[in-house]
C-alpha cells in the first residue's frame, strides 16, 4: 500500500480509520481500532471508548500516528500489519499533532489538561508534559526556528515553546478564540483562524511575522473561522 495514494479519516465516534483510495474515490479497508486493542488483550466496549481525532502519516515508514481523545493516547500503527504497535499516554483530552520528522518527536496538545505533550518516537515514551494556556486546540512545529506554535483557545494567545530547551519562551495576544495554526511555506509567517466562538461577530486570520513575533495584520473571514 502506498500511502500517498490514500486518505487516512478519523472517525471519533466509531473508533475506526477509514482508508480512502483517491483514484478509486472510494473507500478499501477501515482499520477497527477496538478490534486490534482487543487483540492486545485489553478489554473493549460497544460504545466508542478510544476517539481516533487527529492524524498524522510517515509515508516512508507506512507508520499512521493516531491520538485518540476519549483514552488519552498516542497510537502508533503498522498500516500494513493493521497492527498497534505502541499505545503511549498523553494528557487529557488529546486535540492535535505534529511532528519533527528529523529528530522523531510528536507534539500534541491536550485540551482539557492545559497542556503539550512531547514525545520520542525513537524510544516510545513520553519525554515531558507543559503546561500551556487554557484550552490548546492548534499547533505546528517549525523546524526553522526549532519552535512549537501552539493556540490557546480560552486564553487569546499564542504559546512558543523552544523545543531543545522545553521551556515556554513567549506568549503573543492574537484575538479572540485562536484555533488552528498555518505556517507559510518559507517559515516566515504564521496564520492564525482567530473563530470568535459564543459569538454574532465575524472571525478574522491573524498574520504573525514570526522573526518580529508580532501581528502584522488582520484579515476579517466569516464565522468561526477553524481549519485553514
Amino acid at each position: 500500500m502506498s500511502s500517498e495514494k490514500y486518505i487516512f479519516t478519523a472517525n471519533t465516534e466509531e473508533d475506526t480509520i477509514s482508508i480512502v483510495d483517491v483514484m478509486g474515490k472510494k473507500v478499501v479497508d477501515k482499520l477497527d481500532l477496538k478490534s486490534m486493542i482487543k487483540i492486545n488483550g485489553h478489554q473493549t466496549s460497544s460504545k466508542p471508548v478510544i476517539g481516533p481525532y487527529s492524524l498524522k502519516i510517515d509515508p516512508q515508514k507506512k507508520i499512521l500516528y493516531s491520538i485518540n481523545c476519549y483514552n488519552n493516547s498516542l497510537f502508533i500503527i503498522d498500516i500494513f500489519k493493521k497492527k498497534i504497535l505502541n499505545n503511549i499516554g498523553v494528557g487529557r483530552y488529546p486535540c492535535e499533532i505534529d511532528l519533527d520528522w528529523e529528530r522523531e518527536i510528536a507534539y500534541i496538545t491536550n485540551g482539557d489538561s492545559n497542556s503539550l505533550s512531547i514525545v520520542d518516537l525513537k524510544k516510545n515514551g513520553l519525554i515531558s508534559q507543559l503546561l500551556l494556556g487554557e484550552l490548546p486546540q492548534g499547533l505546528i512545529f517549525a523546524n526553522k526556528y526549532n519552535r512549537i506554535y501552539v493556540a490557546n483557545m480560552y486564553e487569546d494567545k499564542i504559546s512558543i515553546i523552544d523545543c531543545k530547551s522545553k521551556i515556554l519562551i513567549k506568549e503573543i495576544t492574537v484575538g479572540n478564540c485562536p484555533s488552528y495554526l498555518l505556517l507559510s511555506s518559507d517559515q516566515k509567517f504564521l496564520y492564525v483562524s482567530n473563530s470568535h466562538m459564543d459569538s454574532e461577530r465575524g472571525g478574522f486570520i491573524a498574520i504573525v511575522d514570526l522573526n518580529k513575533e508580532k501581528i502584522i495584520k488582520r484579515i476579517r473571514v466569516g464565522k468561526i473561522p477553524r481549519q485553514m
